[in-house]
């Protein structure tokens, strides 16, 4: 559920300080395939909090931008409240009262400090926290990884003008330990509560603990739909498979075995022709050794294109009743918006943020499906349409032929960038 009342708590980004010991900027270090800033943002709207305020300071204009450019087409989320520590040299307190005064001004029950150097932090973690803190009111919460005090530190609105007055001796760490009798700490599997990138080092680990867990991604196309009388847009129009499209779901089942596939499960469009291609991989994949039939998650956002009020239509029809239209269409396929649809573009975001979201989750399981070594990495399997597998291919550095037949799967490895050291310029 997301946290959007007024006197709710929100989160605070801390994103302000100079990165003088990384020797890069870290808000826009790259990990897990996009800027850290970005990443975190992502697992706190995902938990659910619907209000974040964002310190920002040095190379303030820099992170703002790059939020702005991703976040601000999302209606869903939104934008988080930017606020200037001016003084961002005197270190990270300075930014944690810059923070609180916001919070404080925005009449919030409290607020999740979030540091950007520790992006990997789970959206079950954030919501465990946020839980805690509603249950216990005026008390601090702190996620726990092993005997490591992890993020987010939840701060009650009691202890806003502490802060405020705090002449920063000792840093937050003294207003919190002035309390300790009362902080409550809520243990968890998250190693990522607890990895930081203060140094390059640092930087190297946690780009290993996130990229260990998905070795490779397969993009299955679902089968041949049922045939209409004509060629139809079939964006989101619900079509189940044909006859022939449960033989190529088969097929594709088989391919995926012979690729030696280990996905925990597939995900898959929520459209009929998706999903029913997925079900029928995962009995394939059962009978082929892979044990118990592997669950099948349906989603939404990796359904294909909105094509608005051209969807299940003729295209004969549409040529003939909105020829103008058609041939905008025809000219710039890629950017034109079917009325009531979307564009390729606007598709892409969709997909590719749920992507990494998908991403995120098998990768924090870890492991392998069947029985095997726990670290040894999983597979990712994705049953969509052939928009969406464009986008993803584009998105891994994949080449895109634009020749994907129904039922076909296509095998990319991870690419090499998500473990690379270089910061992400916008």
């Amino acid at each position: 559920m997301r946290m959007n009342n007024e006197n709710e708590a929100l989160a605070i980004i801390l994103a302000a300080g100079l990165s003088s010991r990384m020797g890069a900027f870290k808000p826009l270090l790259a990990v897990g395939g996009k800027p850290a800033v970005l990443r975190l943002l992502d697992s706190i709207h995902e938990a659910g909090v619907g209000r974040v305020v964002m310190v920002t300071g040095h190379r303030g204009d820099e992170v703002e931008r790059a939020v702005e450019e991703t976040v601000g087409t999302n209606t869903r989320d939104g934008l988080p409240v930017f606020v200037r520590n001016e003084r961002y040299e005197d270190g990270m307190f300075s930014s944690v009262q810059t923070g609180i005064r916001k919070a404080a001004e925005l009449g919030a029950s409290g607020a999740l400090l979030f540091p950007v150097d520790v992006p990997l932090v789970l959206p079950d973690t954030i919501r465990a926290v946020a839980e805690a803190a509603r249950e216990y009111g005026e008390r601090f919460v702190q996620p726990c990884y092993g005997t490591k005090n992890g993020h987010p530190l939840y701060v009650p609105a009691g202890r806003f003008g502490e802060i405020l007055a705090s002449d920063g001796t000792g840093g937050l760490k003294a207003v919190r330990d002035a309390h300790a009798d009362g902080l409550v700490k809520i243990a968890t599997g998250d190693e990522g509560c607890v990895l930081d990138m203060d140094t390059p080092e640092d930087l190297a680990r946690l780009r290993a603990a996130a990229t260990r867990g998905v070795r490779r991604v397969f993009l299955v196309r679902h089968g041949e739909p049922r045939q209409h009388g004509g060629k139809i847009f079939l964006g989101q129009a619900d079509v189940p498979l044909s006859e022939r499209g449960c033989e190529e779901a088969a097929a594709a089942g088989a391919e995926l075995a012979r690729l030696g596939a280990r996905p925990r499960r597939l995900y898959a469009s929520d459209l009929s022709r998706a999903k029913e291609t997925a079900d029928i991989i995962a009995g394939v994949l059962a009978a082929g050794g892979a044990g118990e039939t592997l669950p099948v998650v349906p989603d939404k956002l990796f359904r294909e294109m909105d094509m608005g009020s051209w969807d299940g239509e003729l295209i004969s029809d549409i040529r003939e009743k909105f020829p103008e239209e058609y041939a905008k269409r025809g000219e710039d396929i890629l950017n034109y918006r079917v009325p009531g649809g979307e564009n390729f573009y606007e598709l892409k975001g969709r997909v590719t943020r749920e992507f990494w979201r998908v991403w995120r989750a098998e990768s924090a399981a870890g492991g392998a499906h069947g029985g095997g070594t726990a670290g040894q990495g999983c597979d990712l399997v994705i049953v969509a349409h052939l928009g969406v597998v464009r986008a993803l291919v584009e998105e891994l550095g994949g080449e895109w032929s634009g020749k994907v037949a129904t039922g076909s799967v296509t095998a990319l490895d991870m690419p090499d960038w998500l473990a690379g050291e270089e910061e992400i310029m916008r």
